[in-house]
């Protein structure tokens, strides 16, 4: 089985209108409403390829419950136990006379103690040899580095493998648990070793680090230059294909998602790989997660290369 934790679950509202000024009413175009929180959308990628999984996380209010009702609708179970507060609401504004994109993202609710417990204890009974959990988003109040690693502890215990899509500093200290996957995009990897992102050497090198900790591999989603996969045995590099971006806010789960599934089903690394580029794009090129409609067409543009490492 394969579990989605999210610790900051959220409502996304995209919005597209004319122009955004200040001081006055601006009536909007368009708006549209999901459930959402990387794992969420992680699992929903999962269902598209018939595989199931478990969404888990907190959620607060009536916005949380909202997302239990639309993971139910998706025929996707989840284990979310309730905590006080709301959920939070995330803004996404396309403003065309800008050809600019508003990001507004909140912080969400704190997280208690109870809700923590109950939170371990489900994966301490659940949790099987085999299993996969992937740890997705960010984290609020509530939710540090210590519990991520009891988590990651449990985890390891039931010979289950660890997935990280996180920007916390304290994500390459996981390494030490071994985590099958990381998924961290340009900046985020070389935040974490202190760097400014200049170019795909510096990617490899600064990926290489991770691994030398004990991760497994790294899927690194670099926007429009694609994606490329880096383990200790071969880097396997995808070009991104060409289209008109209107959201960006779920590509690199859209990315994630697809290559788990791929995996999961068989497929090589290289074209679980070279679909997850390409269904990445096709949920920046929609204001929304893909429906993989248009994945065929774009997919005849994504090339991958492959290097063998020497050990």
């Amino acid at each position: 089985m394969i579990y989605t934790f999210t610790a900051n679950l959220a409502i996304d509202m995209f919005i597209e209108t004319e122009h955004l000024k200040p001081n006055q009413v601006n009536r909007t175009n368009y708006f549209k409403y999901s459930a959402n929180g990387k794992g969420v959308n992680v699992s929903r990628v999962l269902k598209h390829f018939q595989i199931d999984s478990v969404v888990t996380g907190f959620k607060a209010g009536f916005t949380g419950d909202f997302i239990e009702d639309e993971m139910k609708k998706d025929n996707i179970e989840t284990f979310l136990p309730s905590i006080d507060g709301i959920t939070r609401i995330n803004i996404f504004t396309q403003v065309l006379d800008e050809n600019n994109e508003y990001t507004q993202v909140n912080s969400g609710p704190h997280v208690d103690e109870k809700a923590k417990l109950d939170i371990l204890s489900y994966f301490k009974s659940n949790l099987k040899n085999g299993d996969f959990l992937s740890i997705n988003g960010s984290f609020p109040n509530g939710i540090n580095q210590n519990f991520i690693e009891k988590l990651c502890k449990i985890v390891k215990e039931k010979g289950a493998e660890i997935i990280i899509d996180n920007s916390s500093n304290f994500v390459p200290e996981l390494c030490k648990y071994e985590p099958f996957l990381i998924k961290p995009n340009e900046f985020e990897l070389c935040n974490w070793f202190n760097e400014v992102a200049e170019n795909q050497e510096q990617y490899i090198e600064l990926s290489k680090k991770l691994l030398e900790k004990g991760a497994q591999n790294i899927l690194l989603s670099m926007g429009s230059e694609g994606a490329m996969l880096i383990s200790k045995e071969k880097i396997i590099a995808c070009n991104a294909p060409k289209g008109k971006v209107i959201n960006t806010a779920m590509s690199g789960d859209a990315l994630l998602g697809t290559y788990l599934s791929q995996r999961i089903i068989g497929e090589s690394e290289e074209e679980s790989l070279k679909l997850a580029v390409t269904a990445g794009s096709s949920t920046a090129f929609s204001d929304g997660l893909t429906d993989f409609k248009d994945i065929d067409e774009l997919i005849k543009q994504v090339n991958v290369t492959k290097n063998e490492e020497e050990n």
